[in-house]
């Protein structure tokens, strides 16, 4: 990164002055992955030396925290150059030794969300900058932490050649779950040919447990990248540039990397970055592709998953039926609806009719399920005609 000797020695020289309340640690905690942890400077890494762990049963064991076991590497690049006054900066926060982004919102959790903001320009080179504010979540019962990362253009100059990083080491088999800080890497998707970007590492095969964490993003302009080494601090280098190892074994930092438009004065992006856990790469993928239905707002949207065509419903991708509750697989349920659809309507609470929705209309069917006519004195009722017809007759004793 450019300017970084300056930088470190300013940085490390700031960071001795920060009281002690400026390090402490910001934490949202859950059943399958055990908490999140976010540091004061918007990395995901706290003074705690939490970022994320996880289980898939939700006990233990639970995996080695994503990012700290080894040389605790979380960090988030960002560069541009505004126009008119020659003005190119870039920077780096994270790794316990970059803090080139300067906090303008400190970490903060409100709810099932931790925010923070900060600010990078070009200081007495030139004019333009950047206002980065990150915004993480995930509910108690997820498998997947969504981050959003909004850049806004505060200055009066346009902000051209942006490029943002995150990064991030994944050591998550070295601990008790294994010895190594080796992963299986592999970059699932690129947007420039799939719509969506995705890295995944993976615990090694010794590894008691295998874990694969996932970091994607439906960004149409995003790569994904493993790192030569454990660190990546060249937000442009990464992204045009963008790494795959195709699976192989080794200790490499993951990333994704975005060049959005230019940002006229006033103007912001934003873009989402999925954390994603599970216990295969075929997991992974098919919770990345049902994550953006996690969203509040994308209830009824339209979802993919494994190529199947859904509907967003109760915070999943739904490519069954929907009985107004949960999804249920397959075209015929007791209240129903088709890719998602919904329309609870068609529970009639008749057990002598089997209720299918197709496009929005109920339909009705007559079986010849086992019932029960409401008679001590009939054994053996069975559906008839839409009604349950009476059994043989039973022997009565009224005592």
């Amino acid at each position: 990164m450019r300017f970084r000797a300056s930088l470190l020695v300013t940085s490390l020289a700031l960071l001795a002055l920060l009281p002690s309340s400026a390090l402490a640690q910001v934490e949202l905690d859950g059943t399958f992955i055990d908490y999140l942890g976010i540091g004061a400077d918007g990395t995901m890494l706290n003074a705690r030396d939490h970022s994320m762990r996880y289980s898939e049963s939700g006990a233990e064991p639970f995996t080695c925290d994503a990012w700290y076991p080894d040389d605790q590497v979380s960090t988030f690049s960002i560069e541009g150059f505004g126009v008119g006054l020659g003005g190119f900066f870039s920077g780096t926060n994270g790794a316990r030794r970059f803090f080139d982004v300067n906090t303008v919102q400190a970490t903060e959790a409100s709810g099932r969300h931790v925010t923070w903001a900060g600010f990078i320009d070009a200081g007495i080179l030139g004019g333009g900058g950047l206002r980065v504010a990150h915004d993480w979540t995930y509910e108690p019962d997820d498998r997947v932490v969504v981050q959003t990362i909004t850049l806004r253009n505060p200055t009066s100059v346009t902000v051209r050649d942006i490029y943002y990083l995150t990064h991030g080491d994944p050591d998550i088999g070295d601990c008790s779950i294994g010895s190594s800080n080796d992963t299986l890497n592999d970059v699932v998707r690129q947007a420039s040919a799939d719509g969506s970007s995705l890295a995944i590492a993976g615990t090694i095969a010794a590894a008691s447990h295998r874990v694969f964490l996932g970091m994607g993003t439906f960004s149409a302009f995003s790569r994904a990248r493993f790192s030569p080494g454990i660190e990546d601090t060249d937000a442009q280098n990464a992204f045009d540039d963008p790494l795959d190892p195709n699976g192989a074994r080794g200790d490499r930092g993951m990333s994704l990397a975005f060049h959005p438009a230019d940002l006229a004065p006033g103007a912001s992006v934003a873009f989402q970055v999925y954390y994603v856990w599970g216990t295969s790469v075929d997991e992974v993928t098919t919770r990345f592709d049902a994550a953006p239905c996690l969203a509040a707002t994308a209830d009824g949207t339209a979802c993919r998953v494994a190529g199947v065509a859904g509907t967003c419903r109760a915070r999943g991708c739904c490519t069954g039926c929907f009985d107004g509750t949960a999804c249920r697989a397959g075209g015929t349920v007791a209240a129903c609806g088709t890719a998602g659809g919904t329309c609870v309507s068609c529970a009639d609470t008749n057990v002598c009719t089997d209720d299918a929705c197709t496009a929005g209309t109920c339909a009705r069917t007559n079986n010849t399920a086992s019932c029960d006519d409401g008679s001590f004195c009939t054994s053996g009722d069975t559906c008839a005609a839409g009604s349950c017809g009476a059994g043989a007759r039973a022997t009565c004793d009224d005592g």
